[in-house]
């Protein structure tokens, strides 16, 4: 691996060399969600029913509790076994310039089937709506959690048990 002329670590295109290690953004947990995400992750409560003509007037975020549930891309994030070229970050500037203030900036590239992500009705469907057509509406409403986490393995399935069990605690799930 090279340095820049500021003697840091230049990150190479290359996957295979990029074994070990690991960008983090230097972002607190807890502030890492953003709004596209949180919509993505609520997209696979939305798309297992119907929502309202226009959900997001009548949906308050405030009255609960925003949960990401992404995962991060880098080298570890498995993709789909046709997607074989992985994840790949770039440096482009990483230190002080030439106006004496420090700048960092990366260029990333990954297969679209990896880590969380939005498959359009279009990727499967000719003539269907694509990414950019999806109303927000379309990709967000009401969840639950249902805590399996005592009994939760890595290979850890959700039963309907679980789910009958929650709901006779809790009510309907949404």
């Amino acid at each position: 691996m090279d340095c820049n002329k500021h003697g840091a670590l230049r990150v190479p295109r290359n996957p295979h060399t990029l074994r070990g290690l690991r960008w983090q953004p230097r972002i607190p947990q807890e502030a890492r969600m953003t709004h596209r995400s949180s919509y993505l992750a609520l997209a696979l409560v939305a798309a297992c029913q119907q929502p309202p003509a226009d959900y997001a007037a009548v949906f308050d975020g405030s009255a609960g509790r925003w949960i990401d549930l992404t995962h991060s891309f880098s080298e570890s994030t498995i993709y789909w076994p046709t997607d074989t070229t992985g994840f790949e970050l770039q440096e482009l500037a990483f230190g002080p310039t030439e106006g004496g203030w420090f700048y960092a900036s990366y260029a990333f590239a990954s297969p679209e089937h990896g880590g969380t992500h939005l498959d359009a009705p279009v990727h499967f469907a000719e003539g269907k709506l694509t990414n950019e057509q999806i109303p927000l509406s379309g990709l967000m409403g009401p969840a639950a959690v249902v805590d399996v986490s005592s009994r939760a393995t890595p290979d850890y399935l959700l039963t309907v048990e679980d789910l009958t069990t929650w709901e006779a605690e809790h009510g309907q799930l949404p």
